[in-house]
């Protein structure tokens, strides 16, 4: 089996140097962006109020929310704070997941149900924006 790094806030998985199966090298901070998601660290950028220019309004860009959805592990339904108006992703043990019919997931409003539940010890984190 391959060798990874696990991030530690939200298990993102990233394929270990000079791991055979990692083809191309990366450019990111995979531990910043770890933190940013896991909420450590604040990123002005995404600040709703620092993209508003003149009277455009605040539908430049909706609230962004990254978090630990409601819902039990081991389970298959889980509950954003918010009705995402675009979600970014859905992860489990830091792996993102499909959503759509017959994939990994669907959304109704602010409930995820997943087509295979998680297991005891997964961890699961959505990053999406709503209005």
């Amino acid at each position: 089996m391959p060798s990874e790094t696990t991030t530690p806030n939200i298990g993102l998985q990233i394929a270990a140097f000079n791991e055979a199966s990692w083809q191309v090298p990366t450019n990111y901070n995979w531990n910043l962006l770890d933190l940013i998601f896991g909420g450590e660290v604040t990123v002005p950028a995404l600040n709703v109020t620092t993209l508003i220019a003149g009277n455009a309004g605040s539908f430049i860009l909706p609230p962004f929310t990254a978090e630990v959805p409601a819902g039990s592990v081991p389970g298959s339904v889980y509950t954003l704070s918010y009705p995402p108006s675009a979600l970014i992703g859905f992860f489990v043990n830091g792996l993102i997941k499909r959503n759509g019919v017959g994939l990994d997931y669907s959304v109704n409003s602010n409930i995820i149900t997943l087509n295979v539940p998680t297991n005891l010890g997964d961890k699961v984190y959505a990053v999406y924006f709503h209005s």
